[in-house]
Protein backbone atom coordinates (compact mmCIF):
# COMPACT_ATOMS: atom_id res chain seq x y z
CA UNK A 1 0.00 0.00 0.00
CA UNK A 2 1.35 3.41 -0.94
CA UNK A 3 0.78 6.24 1.50
CA UNK A 4 1.39 9.06 -0.95
CA UNK A 5 0.54 8.91 -4.62
CA UNK A 6 3.29 11.45 -5.32
CA UNK A 7 6.02 9.00 -4.32
CA UNK A 8 6.74 6.19 -6.79
CA UNK A 9 6.90 2.65 -5.36
CA UNK A 10 10.39 1.68 -4.27
CA UNK A 11 11.48 5.26 -3.63
CA UNK A 12 14.08 5.64 -0.91
CA UNK A 13 14.09 8.82 1.12
CA UNK A 14 17.39 10.02 2.52
CA UNK A 15 16.72 11.86 5.77
CA UNK A 16 19.34 14.39 6.82
CA UNK A 17 20.39 14.57 10.43
CA UNK A 18 19.66 17.57 12.58
CA UNK A 19 16.46 19.32 13.64
CA UNK A 20 16.23 22.04 10.95
CA UNK A 21 14.87 20.42 7.80
CA UNK A 22 11.57 19.81 6.07
CA UNK A 23 10.87 17.97 2.83
CA UNK A 24 7.58 18.78 1.09
CA UNK A 25 6.06 17.37 -2.08
CA UNK A 26 2.35 17.16 -2.91
CA UNK A 27 0.82 14.50 -0.67
CA UNK A 28 3.86 13.98 1.53
CA UNK A 29 5.65 16.00 4.19
CA UNK A 30 8.71 14.70 6.00
CA UNK A 31 10.09 16.76 8.86
CA UNK A 32 12.45 16.33 11.75
CA UNK A 33 10.94 16.67 15.20
CA UNK A 34 12.35 17.34 18.62
CA UNK A 35 9.62 15.02 19.91
CA UNK A 36 10.36 11.32 19.89
CA UNK A 37 8.34 8.16 20.16
CA UNK A 38 9.91 5.08 21.76
CA UNK A 39 8.45 2.92 18.97
CA UNK A 40 6.96 3.33 15.51
CA UNK A 41 3.48 4.89 15.60
CA UNK A 42 0.85 5.73 12.99
CA UNK A 43 -1.67 8.38 14.06
CA UNK A 44 -5.04 9.08 12.47
CA UNK A 45 -7.26 12.11 13.04
CA UNK A 46 -10.61 11.16 11.47
CA UNK A 47 -12.56 7.91 12.01
CA UNK A 48 -12.64 7.43 8.23
CA UNK A 49 -8.82 7.18 8.19
CA UNK A 50 -8.53 4.36 10.71
CA UNK A 51 -8.24 1.64 8.04
CA UNK A 52 -5.46 3.58 6.27
CA UNK A 53 -3.60 3.99 9.56
CA UNK A 54 -3.99 0.30 10.42
CA UNK A 55 -2.72 -0.78 6.99
CA UNK A 56 0.26 1.57 7.24
CA UNK A 57 1.00 0.38 10.77
CA UNK A 58 0.88 -3.25 9.72
CA UNK A 59 3.33 -2.52 6.90
CA UNK A 60 5.95 -1.08 9.27
CA UNK A 61 5.02 -3.10 12.39
CA UNK A 62 3.84 0.01 14.24
CA UNK A 63 1.31 0.88 16.91
CA UNK A 64 -1.86 2.78 15.85
CA UNK A 65 -2.89 5.87 17.84
CA UNK A 66 -6.38 7.37 17.67
CA UNK A 67 -5.93 11.15 17.54
CA UNK A 68 -9.55 11.98 16.68
CA UNK A 69 -9.58 14.24 19.76
CA UNK A 70 -6.84 16.48 18.31
CA UNK A 71 -7.82 19.97 17.19
CA UNK A 72 -7.38 21.48 14.80
CA UNK A 73 -7.29 18.22 12.87
CA UNK A 74 -5.42 17.98 9.58
CA UNK A 75 -7.44 17.26 6.43
CA UNK A 76 -9.18 13.89 6.06
CA UNK A 77 -6.90 11.32 4.47
CA UNK A 78 -3.94 12.42 6.60
CA UNK A 79 -2.02 10.00 8.78
CA UNK A 80 1.21 10.71 10.62
CA UNK A 81 3.95 8.11 10.67
CA UNK A 82 6.36 8.56 13.57
CA UNK A 83 9.59 6.55 13.41
CA UNK A 84 11.52 5.96 16.60
CA UNK A 85 15.09 7.05 16.91
CA UNK A 86 16.03 3.71 18.47
CA UNK A 87 18.69 1.72 16.66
Amino acid sequence: MRLAAAVPPGTRVSVPSGPDWVFNIPGLRIAASILAEPEEVVRYFHPEDRALAEAAAQTINARVDDFTFYAPAPPEGTVQVWLSDAD
